[in-house]
């Protein structure tokens, strides 16, 4: 209602990556599996940590890089 078309784009983006990095969580988390020399819950605190930076990164990454030049 305020005009912040920006500003909304943006949160929206970062949401979007936030949603996405549990499936980014996942592919981090078989391949980590596949070499297997920790535990199961080990592997999971960094495969989540790791997807969600992963998402969030790039996610700022596009908003910068598409963000309207004034």
């Amino acid at each position: 209602r305020k005009g912040r078309i920006d500003e909304h784009r943006a949160w929206m983006i970062r949401l979007f990556s936030w949603s996405m990095s549990i499936a980014t969580m996942r592919i981090i988390l078989g391949a980590f599996f596949y070499v297997q020399p920790w535990s199961d819950r080990d592997w999971f605190g960094i495969s989540l940590n790791l997807g969600l930076l992963v998402n969030l990164v790039a996610a700022e990454f596009w908003i910068t890089k598409t963000r309207k030049r004034v």
